[in-house]
């Protein structure tokens, strides 16, 4: 966030409004403000920057998320540290667009060292296991025993033969889904049992807004600017195995209206190049991403920009595929060499074929 002006004594009429109207009126004038444009308000003055701490403070509140699920929402908060656990996908989405509602189902993903915690946690919060995708008819132990067994690995080695792994075959069918009842309302839990970094998971979803992820510490949106202020949902490796189904337009539901996003392919169905698209060397918590602390310093502390893991994004115009992709995601060492290859390949046909000719 840039350093905000000093403020004169005299006050603008928003500014005066937002400082001085009864809570009610603040409220429904930002709630009919897109998302994106609050932040923006903290960094006109000190004053607002202070209004904003307090606000933001109020309105993406970490416990009071997880409260609409859990019924202990800080020892979640405790398991999920964003190295072997994340909460990710439409329930975190919400939360940035002040909508989090308990009928979505929300989705958390680990690894095996955390899984039997998960589910220990799950159970005595009144979740039970109504199925599994890797063993529908299977208890927990059974299926996690039938899985070890199916991918020739042990307790010690899960983590480590997909570690490195972006493709989705490798985890993403793993995944359990826990019910209980609140209220007349049933909340679903989907735990995702993963063999690879939880980042990678998250990234390997089907379209970009749903890559927002949360940890004990930080809640993420890697792609802020295309998903919150321009509206647009591009399409990853994984939307055919994810979201075959998946329209023109992702609806997200609010209180007061609903938020689409337009969903953008690649080729074959599209071959439209968005320079817009947050795309090239990456990392959670640089200039593209949205990043919410769980707990904030004062106001006027320096903000201090997370550095996490790095990936690389790259559209339809270096890596094709025929399913309608429009961006790739994985290790940026891993793309340039593929790039590389790709290209040295082409090159040698190309010489092979005007040797024939000659």
């Amino acid at each position: 966030m840039n350093s905000p002006t000093h403020p004169s004594w005299v006050m603008g009429h928003l500014e005066r409004f937002l400082l001085s109207a009864p809570d009610g009126a603040v409220a429904r004038l930002l709630a009919n403000m897109d998302v994106w444009e609050i932040p923006i308000l903290g960094k006109i003055n000190t004053r607002l920057r202070c209004w904003f701490h307090g606000y933001s403070r109020r309105t993406w509140n970490f416990e009071e998320f997880l409260r609409l699920y859990f019924r202990r929402p800080a020892t979640l908060l405790a398991m999920v540290d964003g190295k072997n656990a994340m909460i990710y996908g439409g329930a975190v989405l919400r939360f940035f667009l002040r909508c989090s509602t308990a009928n979505c189902p929300i989705d958390i993903c680990t690894t095996l060292s955390r899984y039997h915690q998960f589910t220990r946690f799950l159970q005595d919060d009144g979740f039970r296991l109504c199925r599994s995708q890797a063993a529908p008819w299977s208890g927990v132990g059974e299926t996690i025993g039938s899985l070890l067994q199916r991918v020739g690995a042990t307790h010690e080695t899960w983590a480590l033969t997909a570690d490195n792994s972006w493709a989705a075959e490798d985890h993403i069918r793993y995944k359990f889904q826990y019910k209980r009842k609140h209220l007349g309302m049933r909340i679903t839990v989907n735990l995702h049992l993963i063999r690879c970094e939880p980042y990678r998971h998250v990234l390997g979803g089907p379209i970009t807004p749903l890559t927002c992820s949360m940890t004990g510490h930080e809640a993420f949106a890697p792609f802020a600017r295309s998903t919150f202020r321009l509206g647009l949902a591009f399409t990853l490796r994984n939307l055919h195995l994810l979201e075959p189904l998946l329209g023109e337009h992702y609806v997200v539901q609010g209180s007061l209206t609903d938020i689409e996003f337009e969903v953008i392919r690649g080729p074959p169905s599209a071959f439209h190049t968005y320079f817009s698209a947050e795309t090239g060397a990456r990392h959670l918590g640089d200039q593209y991403s949205w990043v919410i602390p769980r707990s904030t310093q004062e106001p006027m502390s320096p903000v201090v920009r997370m550095h996490g893991p790095s990936f690389e994004v790259l559209d339809w115009n270096m890596i094709k595929d025929d399913k309608g992709t429009y961006m790739s995601i994985g290790e940026p060492f891993v793309w340039r060499y593929y790039y590389a290859n790709r290209r040295e390949d082409s090159g040698t046909d190309a010489e092979a074929e005007n040797g024939d000719a000659n």
